[in-house]
């Protein structure tokens, strides 16, 4: 190559290359009218701009806090500081909740009353698990904690494990077996329903086989299709336990039943985000 027609390039260890890059107004604001048409059959119908968000936001907190005081004061308790660690990822999770949805602003708000009058080590994985529920979820618990049976549901997960209810279970096919047979059938039903209707169970269904010729399938709390599979995304949060007690089998009686139940830190769940709070009748 010759010398008139190289090039040469010096680039010492204090040379700089700076690149600027700048998008034109009019490009951004095709990009801007793009996206806002895009989202908008999303979000239109909840008028979702960024000042009502704020506002909405704000309501919510501000029904959250009455509501807290609202219980304490049912408590006969006064608001006590909560840490840091916990008021400020509850306020940032609970604002996002719709403010038409009763269910999970109540939920927030019994959260929030009861980090303030007790301390447990539990209540940010509390806060954080209430932040992915869906009102159906509170629902479901709500409904759970209010059956009629007297016993406390903090008992439930001692005394309703699967061992216990097959002690039960069989005790009542040996009492069946001392009556006539159509009165046996409706005698069992009625016992399994007794004995699974309780706060923090959630009886799903039973079967009965007698002589390994008829069967009988016995209702449980009634589902629907909308909440059948609720207790299993709360079987993964640990709040629920499954028991699937597959045969039981007492002469020619042999039942299968499903049911679900608070477990132990369930309960602390339940306690902390629903109003039905009690001392646990164990000493």
């Amino acid at each position: 190559m010759s010398q008139e027609n190289s090039v040469k390039i010096d680039v010492g260890l204090s040379a700089k290359a700076e690149v600027k890059a700048e998008v034109p107004a009019s490009s951004m604001g095709r990009l801007v009218d793009a996206l806002t048409d895009i989202i908008r059959p999303f979000s239109e119908a909840r008028g979702l701009r960024s000042d009502l968000i704020r506002l909405q936001r704000e309501d919510v907190m501000i029904e959250i806090a009455r509501r807290a005081q609202a219980r304490l004061a049912l408590e006969g308790l006064s608001p006590q500081p909560v840490p840091n660690k916990i008021l400020i990822p509850l306020m940032e999770k609970s604002s996002w909740t719709d403010p038409t949805d009763m269910d999970l602003i109540d939920a927030w708000a019994n959260l929030l009353s009861h980090t303030s009058a007790r301390a447990n080590p539990n209540h940010g994985i509390a806060l954080d698990i209430l932040s992915k529920l869906d009102s159906s979820h509170i629902k479901l618990l709500n409904a759970t904690v209010t059956k009629p049976a007297g016993r406390p549901f903090e008992d439930v997960p001692l005394d309703f494990d699967e061992a216990s209810i097959v002690e039960r279970i069989v005790a009542t096919l040996e009492e069946a077996k001392k009556i006539d047979n159509q009165d046996s059938i409706e005698y069992i039903e009625n016992s399994i329903n007794e004995i699974l209707d309780v706060k923090g169970i959630i009886y799903t269904g039973s079967g009965l086989y007698v002589n390994n010729d008829d069967i009988y399938e016995f209702d449980g709390d009634g589902l629907s299709d909308h909440t059948q599979n609720i207790p299993d995304a709360l079987v993964s949060l640990n709040i629920l336990a499954e028991s699937y007690i597959r045969s039981v089998n007492v002469g020619g009686y042999d039942i299968w039943v499903h049911y679900y139940s608070l477990t132990s830190f369930g309960v602390q769940f339940v306690e902390a985000c629903t109003p039905h709070r009690q001392q646990s009748a164990r000493p």
